[in-house]
């Protein structure tokens, strides 16, 4: 995408990646944000010459992976490097060039939710260098491929599978109940690792999913038990934790997890997750996604999800925009050709033309 955009403007793009491992795990949705929105910077403030975009091994950690992005474009001034990492203060004020003044801001403030911080080299004239760190821990571990969806899950046919929750917060364990129950699924409920180790033997489970942060036996040293015991090789284990460090994400696929979920789960990455690690079952879909050219082309959401979206676009709020639209790909599925727009602006870091589009989508309604 940015090579593209780079051919148009008659720049010399290059990508530069030494020193860093096959796989590691992180937030791949953050970084790319980060990235995407400081290489179109690059490319907007460039007319001509070069933007590079250099991935390396940080000298500061092992486990700290350094992205650079370069330019030899019109630089910044030295009085505004601060301030162009402020909401609402656009990088384009000195050369004319017009944006959301929130690229920035949210970047850095992505950057350190990633445990790094968004730093800046630049010189009137001569172009800029943004760059961070972040933590990114090595792992060995394939990732899954994705699981393409034919339209929402609405059950489970044949085998019912079993599903053993394990939290110590009783409204935790009730939230993934009420997902699974009405698909089909047969659940059981633990209060802390003890209770679950018990419960896998008399329940034998198809999938357990457990908090790790519990009284008595906690989520880590409940899974290294269960990966001990005889008879449960196959048992699939889901983390489930308000915790979003590396670290935590990495300790429990080494103790023997198969999957980790942020909560607040999502149920459509508890179904996909349930997808990819249970090929046995057999779900049933209520229809196939219409294609974005399809006679819902024009359909679009009511008008107070409309006012939801645009609100959380003045904001800046690309978490949450994205957690709104992956709701609406569950629940509306006929506005498939709305969210493509919608997340194509977010991918791409355009919330200045995604303010004015969901504006015009408010006076549509």
């Amino acid at each position: 995408m940015i090579e593209e955009r780079a051919a148009i403007k008659n720049l010399m793009f290059t990508r530069e990646i030494s020193s860093v491992p096959r796989m590691v795990l992180g937030d791949e949705r953050r970084l790319r944000q980060v990235l995407v929105n400081l290489l179109s910077n690059a490319v907007k403030f460039t007319r001509q010459g070069s933007v590079a975009l250099r991935v390396m091994g940080s000298p500061d950690a092992q486990t700290r992976i350094r992205f650079q992005v370069s330019d030899t474009g019109t630089g910044i001034a030295p009085e505004h490097l601060e301030i162009i990492f402020k909401p609402f203060e656009q990088l384009g004020a000195q050369t004319g060039e017009q944006g959301s003044g929130l690229g920035l801001a949210i970047s850095r403030e992505l950057v350190a939710l990633m445990g790094g911080t968004l730093q800046v080299q630049s010189e009137p004239g001569r172009g800029s260098v943004f760059w961070f760190d972040i933590p990114l821990p090595a792992v060995d571990r394939e990732p899954f491929p994705a699981v393409q969806s034919r339209g929402r899950v609405i059950g489970v046919d044949g085998q019912s599978p079993t599903v053993l929750v394990v939290d110590d917060h009783a409204d935790n364990r009730v939230i993934v109940r009420d997902m699974l129950q009405p698909l089909g699924f047969i659940v059981a409920e633990a209060c802390d690792g003890l209770e679950g180790l018990a419960q896998i033997e008399a329940f034998k489970p198809d999938v357990v999913i457990l908090d790790l942060v519990m009284p008595a036996l906690n989520g880590l040293d409940m899974i290294r038990r269960i990966r001990q015991m005889t008879g449960h090789d196959h048992l699939v284990v889901i983390v489930s934790s308000a915790s979003a460090y590396p670290d935590d994400r990495i300790q429990s696929l080494n103790a023997g997890a198969q999957a980790f979920i942020p909560k607040p789960i999502s149920r459509s990455l508890l179904v996909e997750t349930l997808q990819r690690h249970i090929p046995w079952i057999e779900w049933r879909y209520d229809k196939p996604l219409p294609d974005v050219q399809s006679d819902h082309s024009d359909a679009l959401p009511p008008e107070t999800t409309l006012t939801v979206l645009s609100d959380l676009a003045q904001i800046g709020d690309v978490d949450a925009l994205y957690d709104a639209i992956d709701r609406l790909k569950q629940d509306m599925p006929q506005v498939v050709s709305f969210i493509g727009k919608v997340q194509y602006f977010l991918d791409t870091f355009q919330i200045g033309q995604l303010q004015t589009f969901l504006e015009q989508m408010r006076a549509r309604r």
